[in-house]
């Protein structure tokens, strides 16, 4: 199994680019909800394959986002382990830059460094201590390791010096897609960021789109509220389709379900959809469920929503609608 059949033409392109000229170190941003995880690994596994490196490490700033990188990788037979002393049954390993950094693993770090040549695919990079040190480490042990950055908006200023100059970038954030002069070119890769801009005229804008458009629309709001996303595989069956985790620091992670409902405004959501979502977020263990329409509720699925509403929650076109403008066009 291979991620690459199933990518989308953005995706495909840039693995194909990556597979002919890796690169010593090279740097990929797009914004959210494009597939940047399935990107990464389907040039990791491309380059396995054809024999430049033999595994790959997953360097991420947090537990959850490492989770996510290891099921995503084994939905494609890529097994990735999840600490340092199993990985010689595994094609790699994903973990956090402070795990890789503790002292007491750092022998065995250098011994594995030596012994594979590695990519680092580095999540969401913006130069933390931590990751500089853990990526330092690998190349110097390793010369022929490789290094992919991966991030949902450009490095902030400082972050690569001339000590870390970048061979390759693969460059399709909000600013390089808002940019007169690049706009027609990915537009045709993400058809589903022009919404961003007809939303500036309105919510009945949101009427036009299709309910996979209304899906990633939800997800780059959660993104820009805070959240890591994951952004499911879009099916019209009324599961989950968007599940969203938020750091807390000292109250924990806040894990929430988001169900999208792409109707007519006249057709409220009901109260069998509020029960079903109650069901699914007890079945993934999550803290909160949140249906969100373009229409709204009827008084039964509010009364229940109401009744539980420390578990459920809704966003309805009037609530979408103040969300977008808060969210995307505050100034």
């Amino acid at each position: 199994m291979t991620f690459y059949g199933a990518l989308r033409p953005w995706q495909k392109s840039f693995v194909d680019s990556y597979l002919a000229d890796p690169g010593h170190r090279s740097l990929l941003v797009a914004p959210p909800g494009m597939g940047k995880t399935s990107s990464a690994l389907a040039a990791a596994q491309s380059v396995i394959a054809k024999g430049d490196i033999d595994a790959v490490l997953v360097v991420s700033p947090s537990r959850v986002l490492v989770e996510q990188w290891r099921y995503a990788a084994a939905s494609a037979g890529i097994v990735l382990a999840e600490n340092i002393h199993v990985t010689n049954s595994a094609q790699g390993m994903a973990a956090t830059a402070k795990y890789l950094s503790l002292g007491s693993i750092q022998e065995e770090l250098g011994a594995l460094a030596r012994a594979r040549r590695w990519m680092i695919i580095a999540d969401d990079y913006q130069g933390g201590r931590n990751e500089i040190r853990v990526i330092d480490r690998i190349l110097s042990e390793n010369a022929a390791s490789i290094v992919l950055h991966v991030s949902h908006e450009l490095p902030k200023s400082g972050v690569f010096d001339t000590k870390y100059s970048l061979s390759r970038e693969f460059i399709l954030d909000r600013e390089s897609v808002e940019s007169p002069q690049t706009n027609e070119q990915l537009i045709r890769f993400a058809p589903s960021l022009t919404l961003i801009g007809k939303l500036q005229y309105g919510i009945e804008a949101i009427d036009d789109i299709s309910w996979r458009q209304f899906e990633k629309l939800i997800a780059t709001l959660l993104e820009a509220d805070g959240y890591n996303v994951e952004l499911m595989k879009g099916s019209k069956d009324g599961g989950v389709d968007v599940i969203a985790v938020k750091d807390l620091g000292a109250s924990g992670y806040y894990k929430s379900l988001w169900q999208a409902k792409k109707w007519g405004r006249n057709h409220k959501v009901g109260i069998s959809t509020v029960r079903e979502l109650a069901d699914t977020r007890l079945e993934f263990g999550a803290s909160k469920a949140i249906v969100v329409t373009t229409s709204f509720l009827t008084q039964g699925a509010l009364d229940r929503v109401e009744r539980d509403k420390y578990l459920l929650s809704k966003v309805d076109r009037q609530d979408l609608d103040g969300w977008v403008r808060r969210t995307l066009f505050q100034r």
